[in-house]
């Protein structure tokens, strides 16, 4: 019954779940690709840091696996052993929810960095009329 449980929370919402997983590992590669790209143009392809970018992929995703356990498992257990009572629907949208917002975060981090270090890095300045707007100059 507890395995029951435990399944029907982690697959009520895996789709939202993995739609924002996609997302966050797609704006990571990105980042990635994108620094491989200026490292290549502007000095030393390092693969010291490319790898480093894969860790931390990885760390995410294993910090993904211990939300899904805080977050959906461990109120299961309580409720199993009857030290808490528990609603399931509550737990299973909060799991899918949380974790969706986690990585929706993540990729839009991802992108703000990718852009930054683009930006630094190719030496990019808005036009003129741009900085006039943006000061408040006529």
């Amino acid at each position: 019954m507890l395995i029951n449980q435990i399944i029907e929370v982690l697959f009520k919402e895996w789709l939202l779940i993995s739609v924002f997983m996609a997302w966050g590992l797609f704006c990571q590669l990105g980042n990635m690709w994108s620094g491989a790209w200026l490292a290549k143009k502007y000095g030393q392809f390092s693969w010291s840091a490319f790898i480093k970018g894969f860790i931390t992929i990885a760390l995410y995703y294993v910090g993904f696996v211990w939300t899904v356990f805080a977050v959906a498992i461990l109120p299961l257990l309580l409720n199993h052993f009857q030290i808490v009572g528990i609603n399931m629907d509550t737990i299973s949208a909060f799991t899918g929810y949380s974790t969706a917002l986690f990585f929706a975060g993540y990729g839009i981090a991802k992108i703000l960095e990718m852009g930054i270090r683009l930006k630094d890095n190719i030496g990019y300045t808005p036009p003129e009329a741009v900085v006039n707007d943006i000061e408040g100059v006529g």
